[in-house]
């Protein structure tokens, strides 16, 4: 395993056809749904000390924290917060 990373929330693209598929808390907390991202592992396959070949593969899925580093609303002001509709914390 040479890497591991947990990507922030998305729709799944056979859900919705939209422009905009980040996935928000207001929206899971009407869908009663977990916030959260898909986990992803790298996989490098090692032959006589040669890497023959990578390959990435999907761990399942890990709960974001609301305002985390993975969170969208982080970087969002206030103003943007209540397009969302979504509190100020």
């Amino acid at each position: 395993v040479t890497n591991f990373v947990i990507h922030k929330p998305f729709l799944n693209e056979k859900e919705f056809l939209s422009l905009d598929r980040r996935l928000m808390p207001r929206e899971c907390r009407n869908r009663m749904i977990t916030y959260k991202g898909r986990a992803v592992i790298t996989l490098n396959f090692v032959l006589d000390g040669e890497l023959v070949h990578v390959e990435e593969k999907n761990c399942g899925y890990f709960p974001i924290m609301v305002k985390s580093d993975l969170c969208h609303l982080k970087e969002k002001k206030k103003v943007e917060n209540k397009n969302y509709k979504e509190c100020n914390l």
